[in-house]
């Protein structure tokens, strides 16, 4: 647990280090990390304490141009506390492709292959 929370503690510390250049966090299956059931103490005590690490980016000068990606495919498991204002409070949703849209990629791509073989 004490080294799950270094780790993620570390990432953080290496972005402020690079202050005042802009530095982008990006952490994929935010889920994973901020659980909407936390089932046991020790994921629980992780997501508070990333939670934290989000509340700090607004506080602490170091992070003012740092900023947060986060992804997910799993949204209802993602606890709603880490979509409030000051934390993860922009989503873009993008949708899988509708059959029709499959198609014109695959077909794009294989036109962008075909060009390779003439």
């Amino acid at each position: 647990l004490q080294e799950t929370e270094k780790n993620l503690s570390s990432y953080f510390e290496k972005v402020y280090q690079h202050y005042p250049q802009p530095s982008l966090i990006i952490i994929e299956d935010v889920h994973n990390l901020c659980p909407k059931h936390e089932n046991n103490e020790v994921v629980k005590r992780v997501a508070v304490s990333f939670l934290n690490m989000m509340d700090t980016l607004t506080t602490k000068r170091e992070a003012q141009k740092c900023f947060v990606l986060a992804t997910t495919s799993q949204l209802e498991l993602l606890n709603p506390s880490i979509r409030r204002c000051g934390r993860l409070d922009c989503e873009v949703e993008i949708g899988a492709p509708t059959p029709e849209e499959r198609k014109e990629i695959l077909l794009c791509l294989l036109k962008k292959v075909g060009n390779h073989f003439k």
